[in-house]
């Protein structure tokens, strides 16, 4: 499934994603609440302005055990930045346009969006 350029990940599609991802991936992890469907057109607005730089993705709210036991996440909203399939970044709670810019423009690649 796919939001806005953003596709929402089960765990295999996660796996693989990282796995083949070479430059930088945005990964979103969002619960099913009225705060994360404002987080969800956030995190697209920016999959859509940095499209050329950086892939986006929703890790899939339905499998949210999984993913907080894998990547040791405390919460929702949680962004997760990765560099060739490392993770370098995180951003922990509510965030806005300019959050998402901040964090990936940072030491994981430094880009100019």
């Amino acid at each position: 499934m796919t939001l806005n350029r953003c596709k929402v990940l089960t765990p295999d599609q996660y796996d693989s994603l990282l796995e083949e991802s070479m430059g930088l991936l945005l990964v979103g992890y969002l619960s099913d609440d009225l705060i994360s469907s404002r987080q969800m057109q956030i995190l697209a607005d920016f999959a859509q302005s940095a499209a050329k730089r950086v892939t986006c993705a929703i890790l899939n709210p339905a499998y949210g055990s999984y993913f907080e036991k894998k990547l040791k996440l405390d919460g929702s909203p949680t962004f997760l930045l990765f560099f060739a399939g490392e993770e370098q970044r995180r951003f922990l709670g509510s965030a806005d346009f300019e959050d998402l810019r901040e964090l990936a423009s940072g030491p994981a690649g430094d880009v100019a969006l």
